[in-house]
């Protein structure tokens, strides 16, 4: 539904800034940061930045997607932050732009796990976003469930919609 204010004629995705990216760059690095400490290698870990910059594009157009379409009444809507992050997760195993720098580590990672590095952190980004605010949900996350995101992100085909949905399911 078209919001009250706007005509479908003058609605246009406006692109972001440059410290609009940066912005977005800020807090994926942070949680990147957070991920790499978690993981038990001693290897170094890498952003391809040019991949990054078009997830940040693709999340930001989402969210005029659904403000556009979710408006009504002169109400408008913006996306929830746990429906940004399970887009940031989504893209992360689509576009695969998180690597360890020697590839041979990369290989060692995914014999251990089953996943890419960034299959593990787009479930890193998952539940850091489940578990923020409620320290209960954390005992849900047991190896075997953690195990079982990886596989489901590294083998399975999911939509947009179905990993936003698979997040609500789990903070509700």
């Amino acid at each position: 539904m078209i919001p009250i204010g706007f005509k479908e004629e003058d609605f246009f995705y406006n692109k972001l800034t440059p410290d609009q990216i940066y912005s977005f760059y800020d807090e994926f690095s942070e949680l990147l940061d957070d991920f790499s400490r978690t993981v038990d290698q001693d290897a170094e870990i890498e952003a391809v930045l040019p991949v990054i910059t078009r997830i940040c594009i693709r999340i930001d157009q989402r969210k005029d997607y659904y403000m556009y379409y979710h408006s009504e009444n002169g109400r408008v809507m913006h996306m929830s932050h746990e429906k940004e992050m399970a887009l940031w997760a989504y893209w992360v195993c689509k576009y695969k732009p998180i690597r360890f720098k020697n590839e041979i580590d990369e290989e060692i990672f995914f014999q251990q796990n089953g996943c890419t590095v960034s299959d593990a952190f787009a479930s890193y980004i998952i539940i850091s976003t489940v578990c923020a605010n409620n320290d209960d949900r954390v005992s849900y996350f047991t190896s075997e469930i953690v195990e079982g995101l990886y596989y489901d992100l590294s083998n399975r085909d999911f939509s947009k919609e179905a990993i936003i949905a698979r997040v609500s399911d789990l903070i509700n």
